[in-house]
């Protein structure tokens, strides 16, 4: 599963005043709430915002925030919650993780402030808006 969200914004850059990407990870525990999610208010946690989200009973934090000023380029990371020691011995979040990742990309692709959406699994390029292997999904593989 893709866990890494890239994409460009209309969002403000104040850095003068807060940490930017307050205004999206605001917007982002609205859109996760509405979805049913139980998601706590973002937490600056420099140089991202975090949001705790509970997905079932597993509790995720995502990174949100500015990732290069240079590209413009954002990012929200949901990393997994669950390595590779639980897994082995038969853990599974599929499901709670990939809820939460589908509604995290109903949310940026409805967001008229979001452009040039994609996903990565494992790391995010050094420049991801010139790579050409990327996904458009977070259960879509690039």
């Amino acid at each position: 599963m893709n866990t890494f969200a890239v994409f460009k914004t209309t969002y403000p850059l104040d850095f003068e005043s807060n940490l930017p990407g307050r205004e999206i990870a605001e917007d982002l525990v609205r859109a996760l709430r509405d979805k049913g999610f139980r998601a706590e208010d973002p937490k600056e946690f420099d140089p991202f915002y975090d949001v705790t989200c509970k997905s079932g009973e597993i509790e995720y934090h995502l990174m949100v925030g500015l990732y290069y000023s240079d590209q413009g380029a954002w990012v929200v990371h949901c990393p997994r919650k669950y390595g590779f020691l639980k897994r082995i011995f038969g853990a599974t979040e599929e499901n709670e993780i990939g809820r939460l990742l589908d509604a995290i990309h109903g949310f940026l692709r409805e967001n008229n402030a979001v452009s040039e959406l994609r996903w990565f699994r494992e790391k995010i390029p050094s420049d991801p808006f010139k790579t050409k292997t990327f996904a458009v999904g977070p259960r879509v593989y690039a």
